[in-house]
């Protein structure tokens, strides 16, 4: 969206959000195994240089945002053939409702048929080694990431990561053949949007500098300002499509009626 809704606006006198900067919208998502619905690859994450730069074990905007700071916001994923039973179930994209509501989470088998089907498609790449693995992996440094991998695998053996602290049950060790990998590049196609906007107070009634309400002017959805953090969170229930994109509209047109 080109923003002309904040653009009107302004131009009648409202104010901005006084949170700086505008939280973005933005995901990291892809093939890699992933074990909820918008979660990161929750094995190892490795940049260009070989090294691990973060506990994996985080949601997709929160890790996109780390993924940029990285070398040619690029990034590196290594897991190993035992990976795809290291969970009882792995989450299908839109897994976000108990019972019968959305996808089917599947099975071990299953993920490991898709992780298949990626390596036929050249989207992951297959070794029966970490090194031939590594060495299909363009731009990392795979000596240094070998050794981080062993290392991984030592701390996940051990039920301690002594960098990131990652949760034990994430901790699955990279040691069963075959290997699988792939390469993740950020892109601006994984910037979404920009959330918030103009000023809104409680009542949804967009507000000037001095924070009155402008006569007549009301602001729901995305566009409601100092609603969002530091970056949209796309795992807290009723942050956006609950909260500003249906009951705020709600209330507001229960009042206005």
């Amino acid at each position: 969206m080109p923003g002309d809704g904040q653009k009107m606006g302004l131009w009648i006198g409202a104010a901005w959000q006084k949170t700086w900067p505008n939280a973005p919208m933005i995901d990291c998502l892809g093939p890699a195994p992933y074990t909820q619905s918008v979660a990161n690859h929750s094995g190892i994450n490795l940049n260009r240089n070989g090294e691990r730069f973060m506990n994996e074990d985080t949601i997709c905007s929160y890790a996109a945002i780390s993924f940029m700071q990285q070398p040619g916001m690029t990034i590196y994923f290594v897991w190993d053939s035992a990976y795809a039973n290291w969970f009882d179930e792995w989450a299908t994209f839109g897994t976000t409702m108990a019972e019968d509501n959305g996808p089917k989470p599947h099975n071990g088998a299953d993920e490991l048929a898709n992780w298949e089907k990626s390596v036929e498609g050249n989207v992951f790449v297959k070794g029966n080694t970490i090194d031939e693995v590594l060495s299909q992996l363009d731009g990392i440094d795979a000596k240094t990431a070998a050794a981080t991998i062993t290392r991984y695998t030592g701390y996940a053996e051990e039920g301690v990561d002594r960098e990131y602290y990652k949760h034990k049950q994430y901790l699955a060790p990279i040691k069963t053949a075959p290997f699988y990998g792939y390469k993740l590049e950020v892109s601006p196609a994984q910037l979404l949007c920009v959330t918030g906007g103009l000023r809104t107070n409680a009542n949804m009634q967009v507000c000037d500098e001095n924070d009155e309400p402008i006569e007549g002017l009301y602001n729901v959805g995305i566009m409601t300002g100092d609603m969002y953090g530091n970056i949209y969170n796309f795992s807290i229930p009723g942050h956006n499509l609950g909260a500003c994109c249906n009951t705020f509209p709600y209330l507001l047109g229960k009042e206005l009626a």
